[in-house]
């Protein structure tokens, strides 16, 4: 709905789709100091929603603490700025390790993390992140659940102010996530951008003010990807005789959103291979590659795409690279690995007397022992004898 108060315009409605927990609060011609006010009562507001359902099923914990209901952060916004019986309280301004990450853009919109970083770790938490282990522990009380959240999501009761500065006005969102997407904008264009982070404590920190960033032009063509990495290993829990990779890559400087993956192995060719469509924002830059096989050699391209045009993309930057053998992977444990081969393999005949004659044959020791040799020797006579012997490891 519409609001006409004063020489102000101010709309609110709720901005659904991939920008669900973010809304569009103020237009205004000038910063206003009592939107903080607001905000702080609006997330205190959505915090007694939260301890609400705390009294409920674990599942229904894990959505109140990581997945605020916009429905409720439009009502608790409404009833902060329009109750009387809402009463603000000034806030107090701090200071907290807060970044704002542009993660990524394309001609109408620009895509942020807002990012905490500590000595130890960058938390990345977006509200339908992990966590998912505490669904798990029926055992756990209320508060030691609320405590763990916390700890690992330090934007639980935080909300994020985001001033948008054109030439004639301010456009103010306040987002409940700390990945939020600003849409509508216009092409090849520069906007000054503030973030500011509002607790329910009646606290607030600047995270960016007044930065500048900007649109892509109208139907780009992205920029070639710079660099490849992978990162680990993992054993495939579904099969452990296949492993999945851990990729990242660094885009280019114009850092599209879209991207297409496409791997095989190098022995086997690539042809008629559909690619693997990267279009969740939230997730960029890094990925899993499932069902490899080990020991063999895979080729690794990744592109960039334009997604309103499917014929703008970059070129494919390629990279080659190794999965672990078995042997590696498993520490030499011959019960899920095959053994390795024997090498340095040589026989040596030594004639007893009629045709009757010794064989000394012998082979590199190895590093790992199997349990035991499979010695097979055969007659090169088509009628001739064959002979297998299993020799024990012990006697080497």
């Amino acid at each position: 709905m519409m609001l006409q108060i004063g020489n102000f315009t101010i709309i609110f409605y709720l901005i659904l789709g991939s920008n669900a927990h973010m809304m569009f609060v103020d237009q205004m011609e000038q910063e206003d100091p009592q939107i903080y006010m607001i905000t702080a009562c609006t997330a205190k507001c959505l915090s007694t929603y939260r301890q609400k359902l705390l009294e409920h099923t674990q599942e229904q914990k894990y959505e109140a603490l990581l997945h605020s209901n916009p429905v409720y952060l439009e009502g608790c916004h409404n009833f902060c700025k329009f109750n009387r019986t809402s009463k603000l309280q000034n806030t107090k301004k701090i200071y907290e390790n807060f970044n704002l990450k542009l993660v990524c853009r394309d001609d109408r919109s620009l895509k942020f993390r807002v990012e905490l970083e500590t000595h130890r770790n960058v938390y990345r938490i977006n509200q339908s992140q992990t966590l998912n282990s505490n669904l798990n522990n029926s055992s756990e009380t209320t508060e030691q659940f609320k405590d763990n959240i916390t700890m690992q999501n330090p934007f639980v009761d935080t909300l994020f102010v985001v001033q948008l500065f054109t030439k004639a006005y301010v456009l103010v969102y306040v987002s409940d996530d700390s990945f939020f997407t600003l849409t509508n904008l216009s092409y090849n264009t520069s906007y000054n951008i503030s973030v500011t982070a509002v607790h329910a404590t009646n606290e607030y920190s600047v995270i960016a003010k007044e930065e500048q960033f900007s649109t892509l032009t109208y139907g780009f063509t992205p920029s070639k990807v710079t660099k490849i990495q992978i990162n680990n290993f993992l054993t495939d829990k579904d099969d452990k005789l296949k492993l999945k990779a851990m990729i990242s890559w660094k885009p280019a400087a114009d850092m599209t959103c879209t991207y297409d993956i496409i791997c095989f192995p190098v022995t086997g060719g690539g042809n008629d291979l559909n690619p693997l469509e990267i279009r969740n924002p939230r997730q960029l830059y890094t990925y899993t590659l499932e069902n490899l096989h080990f020991s063999m050699e895979y080729s690794l391209g990744i592109r960039a795409k334009n997604p309103n045009t499917i014929s703008r993309e970059s070129e494919l930057f390629w990279s080659n690279f190794v999965v672990p053998s078995c042997v590696e992977w498993y520490n030499y444990d011959f019960n899920i690995c095959a053994p390795l081969a024997p090498t340095g393999l040589d026989a040596e005949q030594i004639f007893i007397g009629e045709n009757e004659f010794s064989v000394n044959i012998s082979w590199n020791k190895p590093e790992y022992f199997p349990d035991y040799y499979t010695l097979r020797i055969m007659d090169i006579d088509e009628k001739g004898n064959a002979f297998t012997f299993n020799v024990s490891k012990e006697l080497y």
